[in-house]
């Protein structure tokens, strides 16, 4: 499916990007540096779509949270 946006550009939307497991050993390595710098880390499982689906089938992929200062989350 292809968009019109503000009539100049286009952008091509695909509804039927499937969920990708991130990267095993990527998640341990972020989990040890962490650990190393004494950063808490909560895993979480996110349903929200995110570019790591796309990217996740052709390379190795994690995302990481990071919580706002103060835990303030302004896009809610």
């Amino acid at each position: 499916m292809t968009k019109s946006i503000i009539g100049t550009k286009s952008l091509v939307v695909s509804p039927h990007v499937k969920p990708v497991e991130m990267d095993v050993e990527m998640n341990h390595l972020v989990r040890k540096i962490a650990d190393e710098k004494n950063i808490s880390y909560q895993d979480i499982v996110s349903g929200a779509g995110h570019d790591a689906q796309v990217f996740g089938t052709m390379c190795p992929t994690c995302l990481l949270f990071v919580p706002s200062q103060g835990g303030n989350q302004p896009l809610t």
